[in-house]
């Protein structure tokens, strides 16, 4: 791993899976700094957040997304969360994959936020609540507002 200019900010690709996630570091220049596969856990993103202090984490919106940004945001990282409909060069790649879809995002992000059309996710308490207003449209078949 290539040791990170403490004057350039780095961007950070993150394509979230159910048990692994892969990233991709980029440094102020644009190059890539590390890539790799991390658990999909709070104990392995902590140790990402504390290589790359104060990083650019770019994702997609998915089912981890809203707690895996929280925490991030938390951890002192700025985080944007893509909508994955409208970036194209992800969804609509011919040779698609995890690594290249984590050094996609990170470019992307690094270069324009605006292409990643970004979404912001409710706090966890809307979460909860929308949680359970869904159990309760599964237990009575609708839900009367």
């Amino acid at each position: 791993m290539k040791q990170q200019h403490q004057d350039s900010k780095v961007t950070i690709g993150l394509d979230l899976g159910e048990r692994r996630h892969r990233f991709c570091a980029l440094d102020g220049r644009g190059e890539v700094v590390e890539e790799g596969s991390l658990l999909n856990d709070r104990a392995s993103l902590a140790r990402l957040t504390a290589r790359y202090r104060g990083a650019l984490a770019v994702m997609e919106v998915g089912t981890h997304s809203p707690w895996v940004s929280r925490y991030l945001e938390g951890l002192g990282w700025e985080v944007i969360v893509s909508n994955p409909r409208k970036v194209r060069a992800i969804y609509q790649h011919e040779r698609k994959s995890d690594q290249r879809d984590a050094l996609t995002l990170a470019c992307i992000g690094r270069m324009d936020r605006a292409l990643l059309y970004p979404v912001r996710h409710g706090s966890e308490q809307a979460q909860q609540d929308l949680l359970r207003i869904n159990c309760a449209t599964v237990w009575c078949g609708r839900v009367w507002l």
